[in-house]
């Protein structure tokens, strides 16, 4: 089980996205609590899965190329 944390590091995403790819049923994910602001786990088969399809999956208006993320973080 990952964090939130650790999986927005491993998509090169924020974590706020990684709830979004949650709540959108992309990752799956159980929240630790009974309150909304509880924390995320993430499962790791389900993380790669959604690495292997933002692989295959063609960039999209608005999406930033894999390529372009890495050369945003080298600066």
């Amino acid at each position: 089980m990952l964090t939130t944390r650790q999986a927005a590091e491993r998509l090169g995403v924020t974590q706020r996205q990684v709830r979004r790819f949650v709540v959108a049923g992309q990752l799956v994910a159980q929240q630790i609590g009974d309150y909304p602001t509880a924390p995320w786990v993430i499962t790791e088969e389900s993380l790669n899965c959604l690495i292997v399809a933002r692989t295959h999956d063609p960039p999209r208006k608005g999406r930033r190329s894999d390529a372009a993320a890495m050369e945003r973080n080298r600066q």
